[in-house]
């Protein structure tokens, strides 16, 4: 009896490290942590939650729409018949994570074509039907990481370009609000100089200035704060 769940023990490490060894989600999450680590500057914790987020949505969607589970987050089911599940999960990550971060371009298509390379077939894939059913698998993970992407666009998270959406209008009016207070600010200085300065009180007008200094400001540049 001890021997027979000894072997049932062998059986079932066997299976998780055979699983482990060809898991190609679990490959490139690490892929996208240590380009974030890689990045100038390093990816912000906050930041990289966001990313493992798109990368991952993209993964399960490409597998769920090969081998339909569960709702899909949020592209349908539509790959070919016989598309590798392996090869679109190696896909829509590497789509992802090459627009996350294009610097790292070079580097992200090494491993994607390693990745590639190491996949031979699916489970129930005959040999001859394995280079097609990879090309199809890249396609469709391609077209989820797409997607995916497009996506990502209308979450509202990603900062409006510094060189549009009135960012020339925000940084005049700042410049212009911050030099009218300074401007108030020593007159009352100068004012009152020959006191002590460590006992003067700020003056109504002054306080009421600061309101109309943080006021044009707001409102110029609320696409930016």
């Amino acid at each position: 009896m001890k021997v027979a769940k000894f072997l049932l023990v062998l059986a079932v490490f066997a299976t998780l490290f055979t699983t482990v060894r060809a898991d190609e989600v679990a490959d490139w999450n690490r892929n996208l942590f240590e380009a974030a680590r890689l990045n100038v500057p390093a990816t912000s914790p906050l930041l990289v939650t966001r990313n493992a987020a798109l990368v991952q949505a993209a993964v399960f969607d490409a597998l769920n729409g090969i081998e339909r589970r569960y709702t899909p987050i949020h592209v349908e089911p539509a790959a070919e018949p016989g598309a590798s599940r392996r090869a679109a999960v190696v896909q829509a990550a590497y789509a992802v994570l090459v627009k996350l971060y294009p610097s790292q371009a070079a580097a992200l298509l090494a491993k994607r074509d390693a990745s590639i390379a190491a996949i031979t077939s699916d489970d129930g894939d005959t040999e001859s039907s394995a280079g097609q059913s990879i090309e199809r698998g890249i396609a469709w993970g391609q077209t989820v990481g797409d997607a995916i992407w497009a996506w990502r666009l209308t979450d509202g998270i990603a900062p409006a370009s510094p060189t549009i959406h009135g960012w020339h209008e925000c940084r005049t009016v700042a410049t212009n609000a911050t030099s009218i207070f300074i401007r108030r600010w020593r007159s009352v200085l100068l004012h009152d100089s020959v006191g002590d300065p460590v006992t003067i009180t700020v003056p109504t007008p002054v306080v009421r200035s600061l309101h109309f200094w943080l006021l044009p400001i707001r409102s110029a540049c609320q696409n930016f704060w």
